[in-house]
């Protein structure tokens, strides 16, 4: 939703302003953090209004009525579909399974009750207590110099909000009292286990799946852009959106 629009922008001149200096926007929501990330290139105009635009998107989201009723249909789509997959079954219920009552135990990406109840402004109340400047994380790769580099962390996270208080941390991860399991029956060709080795919390997981064949494993391509800044706000408190 940041990337919808933001500070006086549609999101079809926010894609304009960042497609006419090559410039590629990225984000990710996940159970510890949400990020969001710019590659560009390091020549002055060309990384001066991505920075300029990222600084918008970051710091002055205006999450349109518009773009939220679309992207609401097209997330309850999505989790209609990922939850027949087997995969999606079996980690549900695993890390439900693990963290019982614990914030970690909810999906990231919502479910389709509440996805439907979001308003706008629960997402602009949300924006305001969690992208933070307190709680920013700026990470750099590039040929850019070390004042260079702190003068972009300072440009994309001088606007953030400041936090009123001290949030509440996460409460910590109870240990499973005694070992526990789920069998599911599901009529797909492949048997989805999830092992978790030690105590409650993120630690070794195995996912394995076996089928009649197997893919191997890949890996990302390494970055073909001379700069890369990635900005990450770890929420202090989790909802269930």
């Amino acid at each position: 939703m940041l990337q919808l629009g933001a500070d006086g922008l549609g999101e079809d001149e926010i894609s304009r302003r960042l497609a006419d200096v090559g410039a590629q926007l990225s984000g990710r929501f996940s159970i510890d953090l949400a990020g969001l990330a710019v590659r560009t290139l390091v020549s002055e105009k060309e990384r001066s209004q991505a920075l300029a635009t990222f600084a918008s998107i970051l710091s002055r989201p205006e999450f349109p009525r518009e773009a939220l009723e679309r992207e609401k249909v097209r997330l309850i789509g999505s989790l209609k579909e990922a939850d027949t997959r087997p995969d999606t079954i079996a980690a549900l219920n695993f890390y439900r399974l693990v963290y019982r009552d614990h914030p970690y135990a909810l999906r990231s990406s919502g479910e389709v009750a509440t996805v439907q109840t979001i308003t706008r402004e629960q997402l602009a109340e949300f924006h305001k207590a969690h992208y933070v400047a307190q709680h920013a994380v700026v990470a750099l790769i590039g040929d850019v110099s070390r004042a260079e580099a702190e003068a972009i962390a300072e440009q994309a996270t001088r606007n953030l909000p400041r936090a009123s208080s001290d949030d509440p941390l996460l409460p910590p991860v109870p240990d499973l009292a005694a070992p526990a399991s789920r069998v599911i029956a599901h009529p797909a060709s492949q048997a989805h286990i999830l092992i978790e080795s030690g105590c409650s919390g993120i630690r070794v997981v195995q996912h394995r799946s076996w089928a009649t064949s197997s893919a191997p494993a890949t890996s990302r391509p390494p970055c073909s852009t001379p700069l890369a800044i990635r900005l990450a706000c770890p929420p202090t408190s989790r909802r269930r959106f």
